[in-house]
């Protein structure tokens, strides 16, 4: 009986290691999103202050 108790804990082990490396790839996945976040948001207002920038040069013309 024994060996049946040591082989129903294995699988139970595997399984939070696997989720604890979700968890961790999540955390990964934040921490990009936060690295490149800024970058495109800046590039994204640039990208709307420029449009009406233009605008704004063809409505003065």
């Amino acid at each position: 009986m024994t060996t049946t108790r040591a082989r129903s804990r294995v699988p139970s082990r595997r399984r939070s290691g696997r989720a604890r490396s979700g968890r961790l790839q999540a955390g990964v996945a934040a921490i990009e999103f936060a690295l490149i976040a800024p970058v495109l948001f800046f590039l994204l207002c640039m990208v709307m202050d420029l449009g009406a920038a233009l605008w704004v040069n063809l409505t003065m013309q």
